[in-house]
């Protein structure tokens, strides 16, 4: 194998495709970046054989086709480093690559092509095409409740759910709870089953959300699921992720059916009177009260280490007075992500869940847990 490719090119996909390489895996082709080069141009692969990332270009000057396995780390530490000019890789005997860039020269080794394991991509078996920017949004709305522990499978992920022409993304910790969805014009409810839910990996979700980070609106992303693995094709650039196979929570359960107390103010004022007096919150057991009275909404916080805070707002109220407890940081990541000028809040009383939605917007919402006091 030999070919030749611009450095910048070059280190872009390698980055690419390097993010689904296993950091921890006993086996050492799962460290590694598969090459492969031929009549299709240039072709990268990683796994860690629950997330798959394949891209490829044809911008490269082949000499010599085949494949080879390199050590993701170090040749993407290389390739970032070099000059930016054209870069050669050339397979040599025993087991080496040689690596050259103008006056720079490396030989690596590298492992046997047969360990590294056989793309499998889902069958059509459900597809439709949507906009990445569109997908990247909805994750970003949801992906930051969901639980950071990997041990609790369930919650560490976000459950896609596909109902009619809606698609659903919800996430949960246990203590709060975000939910967005939109409808799916390309979705052909006529010959595809009309329900369909399961659960991907917060780290899968993140690294979609990174890879579709260059798609604009008018970019067509292909997605394909076949009960097991999802596909997503944008560009140069084809995902495959598995499906964690682990029961997501009945989120349905958790929808305020009601409420005995509902405010309304702009958005961006209650954010930042919840950051100023959040200030003085413990560390470690933040908690910002807040009191409800006629058209008043009281933000305050009390800290044996620092003192107390408070800030009084203008709402729109409906039902009942309330005073209510709250951990400030989950407030704030759900205010962060509302871009309407108003939010709702709506309670049920001070230890049942609230539900934060834009004022206009009915696609997304935030349920979040109190702190009893």
């Amino acid at each position: 194998m030999r070919f030749k490719i611009r450095q910048e090119k070059f280190s872009h996909l390698i980055s690419l495709v390097a993010r689904a390489v296993s950091s921890r895996s006993p086996k050492p082709a799962l460290s590694c970046i598969k090459f492969t080069v031929g009549e299709d141009g240039l072709i990268l692969d990683a796994t860690d054989q629950e997330l798959w990332i394949r891209s490829s270009t044809k911008e490269v000057e082949i000499e010599e086709p085949g494949e080879v396995l390199i050590d993701a780390r170090i040749i993407e530490e290389i390739v970032r480093n070099l000059p930016k000019s054209e870069v050669q890789i050339e397979e040599e005997e025993n087991k080496r690559v040689k690596i050259t860039c103008e006056k720079s020269e490396f030989e690596l080794f590298t492992q046997e092509v047969e360990d590294f394991p056989e793309l499998k991509p889902p069958a059509p078996e459900f597809e439709f095409v949507l906009s990445p920017v569109m997908l990247r949004d909805m994750f970003e709305k949801v992906m930051f409740s969901a639980s950071t522990d990997e041990v609790m499978k369930n919650l560490n992920g976000v459950y896609v759910e596909i109902e009619g022409k809606t698609l659903r993304l919800i996430a949960a910790d246990g203590f709060r709870m975000a939910l967005t969805e939109k409808e799916i014009a390309t979705l052909d409810t006529s010959t595809q089953t009309s329900y369909i839910g399961f659960l991907l990996s917060l780290r899968s979700v993140k690294e979609i959300s990174r890879i579709i980070e260059a798609g604009s609106e008018e970019d067509k992303m292909q997605v394909t699921y076949d009960g097991k693995k999802l596909g997503l094709i944008l560009d140069q650039t084809f995902v495959v992720t598995q499906r964690i196979e682990a029961e997501f929570p009945d989120y349905k359960r958790v929808l305020p059916e009601g409420f005995k107390t509902k405010i309304t103010l702009p958005t961006e004022l209650l954010y930042q009177s919840i950051k100023r007096v959040g200030v003085v919150a413990k560390p470690g057991s933040e908690t910002i009260r807040l009191d409800i009275a006629d058209n008043i909404l009281q933000v305050s916080s009390t800290s044996s280490d620092y003192g107390s805070s408070k800030e009084e707002l203008q709402i729109e109220k409906e039902g009942e007075d309330m005073a209510i407890s709250f951990n400030p940081r989950f407030l704030l990541d759900a205010l962060g992500k509302i871009e309407d000028e108003e939010v709702t809040l709506s309670f049920l009383g001070p230890l049942s869940p609230t539900q934060i939605n834009p004022m206009t917007l009915s696609n997304y919402e935030f349920i979040v847990m109190p702190i009893r006091t």
